[in-house]
C-alpha cells in the first residue's frame, strides 16, 4: 500500500515542481520505513524528481543515516540519488570581530 502511495506521489511530482516540493518530506520519511522495497522505491522516486528539488540539511541527515543500511541495493541507489540532487544550505551571517 505504501509503495502505491510513493508511486503516485512520484508520478504527480514529475509533472509539478510545486507538488514535488510538497511531497519531498513524505518521501524522505519513507527512507526509514521497515520494508526495504518501500525504502528503495522512495529513493528511486526522489531521484526521478531530483531536478525539482533542493534537499534541506535535516533531510540530508536522514539520508546519510540510510548509508548505514544493511541492504547493498539501497545504499547504492541512495548514492546515485544524492549525485542527482542539490543541497540547500543556510546563509551564514558574517561575524563582526572587534579587536581592542
Amino acid at each position: 500500500m505504501r509503495n502505491a502511495a510513493v508511486d503516485s506521489l512520484c508520478e504527480l511530482a514529475t509533472h509539478s515542481a510545486t507538488f514535488a516540493k510538497q511531497s519531498q518530506d513524505f518521501l524522505v520519511d519513507m527512507f526509514n520505513d521497515e520494508i526495504e522495497a518501500v525504502r528503495l522505491n522512495a529513493i528511486s522516486s526522489l531521484r526521478k524528481m531530483g531536478g525539482h528539488l533542493s534537499l534541506r540539511e535535516d533531510q540530508l541527515d536522514i539520508m546519510l543515516n540510510v548509508l548505514k543500511d544493511a541492504n547493498y541495493d539501497i545504499r547504492e541507489s541512495l548514492r546515485d540519488m544524492l549525485a542527482c540532487c542539490r543541497v540547500s544550505t543556510k546563509v551564514l551571517q558574517p561575524s563582526i570581530i572587534i579587536v581592542a
